[in-house]
């Protein structure tokens, strides 16, 4: 009996389709192996690590941080171990994304190649960064001439005054805070370091930087659309991935946390053109700039700005996005750092007793009578602070805030790169050189956490906290990069040393602090792995201090 035509013809196109798709996917992954082993061929003379990929998806990894698999290299859970394992300071992988070599380096000499020639052979890798394009275009987003006009504008404001600045902000906001956490009239309190410091430093950037100075007392509350600064950009700060990730359809969507996103992001933005505005009013009328004695910076670059030539002035938005671009970094370095300080001192009482001790030769009875620093004064008592600086750098050293700075390789080149004697396997010496050979579209990566980790030049207590290593006049300055170096270096390290060294200090002084009563209950390797727990946000953030705090009697 003979089939329905019908039921043929639609047997003939599934086995078409069928058979469509098996040589499509054939071919594609024929394409891929072929690629990839290309790839394998490119990496030439460095080490592979067990071809690990370097990453599928940065949207993913910051959607998901907790979740997302860690990646063996270049993760500062694993720091320089793969390049030991491996006897090399350069090693390679193949990311997923574009199947070509991504160059992994934790020497010291290719770091800095790296990242002191940005925009010749090797160029900044934009598509990380376009996460930050959502106020628009901005100091950090940007390469070429475009980089060059927002950082003249921006560069003005970071100058010694900028620092004297906030070295005053810094002790005022201080005193605001203590007498908050420390009126409760209990004798001891327990405090999210992470959360607090976030609002310490927060509070400190907006004053110094555009004039508007945000009550501790007075916590922020969403209660109408109609914003002020405070809460907009205390509500922003955490929001900032979410709003990063999402397209604007999104918000459309009957999803709570969209909408709040939506809201302050808005009002945000509001609130920074009124400033802007009322800003470049006063300046146009050759009048006192509002807020002028604690918004320096904004100042500075508004003046910076209309100083430019035609063709070189920002626009009233990119002015927007370098403020939030200033005010995220500015608060989440400090604050993280500090943060994971408070926990060093939990973790190591010999250091927090140190750090008292200095502070108490600068301050002497401050502790009892906090006015003994109200005129401290910036150049004379930072330099002072010998030891706590050491902290911070230290501090810096184990926690880099961003740990790697992948850039693409934009012409043929060599960088060098080290190995083992393999006659001494147990060996720090990474003496022997050799050359690594980038063509055009590879990817460089400057392990900035496995370059602090490296003991060759760190030495064999590399992964020891030990902030005596920076009292000496030899430390390695070559290989510390905390704040990347060459060009595009961090325009705000002298503002960000000059904030934590203070918040350092004072909390040394004033306050005794401990582990909360169940990490006690645990031994101490494992109370420091569960203390120093971080995820990689925009940047590297503690995920779990909690301490236990009680003013010094």
């Amino acid at each position: 009996m003979m089939k329905p035509l019908n039921l043929i013809t639609r047997s003939g196109t599934s086995s078409y389709i069928i058979s469509l798709g098996v040589v499509l996917v054939s071919y594609y992954g024929i394409r891929l192996w072929s690629l990839w082993r290309k790839a394998v061929i490119a990496c030439g003379v460095v080490p592979s690590w067990n071809w690990r990929l370097f990453d599928v998806s940065r949207n993913l990894r910051l959607m998901f941080p907790n979740d997302y698999p860690k990646r063996k290299l270049g993760d500062p859970h694993v720091g320089f171990r793969p390049y030991a394992e491996a006897g090399s300071t350069a090693l390679a992988t193949i990311p997923l994304e574009t199947l070509k070599p991504a160059i992994w380096f934790s020497n010291a000499d290719a770091c800095r190649q790296i990242l002191d020639l940005h925009e010749t052979r090797f160029r900044k890798d934009m598509k990380g960064y376009k996460l930050l394009l959502f106020l628009g275009q901005n100091i950090v987003a940007s390469e070429g001439e475009l980089w060059k006009k927002h950082r003249r504008a921006v560069r003005v404001s970071f100058s010694e005054k900028a620092h004297a600045l906030v070295w005053d902000e810094t002790g005022r906001t201080l005193d605001e805070w203590f007498d908050a956490i420390g009126g409760s009239g209990e004798s001891e309190i327990e405090l999210d370091m992470v959360a607090s410091l976030s609002k310490v430093t927060l509070n400190i950037i907006s004053s110094v930087g555009f004039g508007e100075h945000f009550s501790w007392n007075n916590p922020a509350q969403i209660e109408s659309n109609q914003l002020p600064l405070s809460t907009s950009v205390v509500e922003a700060v955490p929001l900032t991935v979410l709003r990063s990730l999402l397209p604007n359809w999104a918000y459309r969507l009957p999803v709570k946390s969209f909408a709040k996103a939506k809201l302050v992001f808005e009002e945000m933005e509001r609130n920074f053109i009124d400033i802007i505005k009322a800003a470049n009013t006063d300046a146009s009328g050759d009048e006192h700039i509002r807020g002028a004695e604690q918004g320096d910076i904004l100042r500075g670059l508004l003046q910076a700005n209309a100083m430019a030539q035609d063709g070189q002035r920002l626009s009233e938005r990119e002015v927007l996005a370098d403020i939030y671009i200033i005010l995220l970094a500015g608060h989440d370095t400090t604050s993280h750092t500090v943060a994971f300080i408070t926990a060093i001192f939990a973790l190591y009482p010999d250091i927090h007793a140190r750090v008292r001790e200095e502070a108490d030769s600068v301050w002497p009875g401050a502790h009892a009578d906090p006015t003994k620093r109200k005129h401290s004064i910036y150049k004379d008592d930072f330099q002072r602070l010998t030891y706590t600086q050491a902290v911070f750098h230290e501090a810096l050293r184990h926690f880099p805030p961003v740990p790697t700075f992948p850039r693409l390789v934009g012409e043929d080149t060599v960088l060098p790169g080290t190995k083992r004697d393999t006659t001494k396997p147990t060996s720090h010496e990474f003496s022997e050189s050799f050359s690594v050979p980038l063509f055009v579209g590879d990817i460089v990566v400057p392990d900035i956490y496995a370059l602090h980790m490296n003991p060759h030049y760190w030495g064999a207590n590399a992964a020891e906290f030990d902030p005596t290593r920076f009292l000496s006049s030899d430390w390695p300055k070559h290989a510390f990069m905390p704040f990347s170096t060459g060009p595009r270096a961090c325009l705000g390290r002298g503002f960000a040393t000059a904030e934590a060294a203070r918040i350092i200090a004072t909390l040394a002084q004033d306050w005794d602090l401990r582990c909360t009563n169940d990490l006690m209950s645990i031994p101490w390797e494992v109370r420091k792995e569960q203390l120093l727990q971080w995820r990689q946000e925009i940047t590297m953030t503690p995920i779990n201090i909690k301490l236990m705090l009680k003013r010094r009697t």
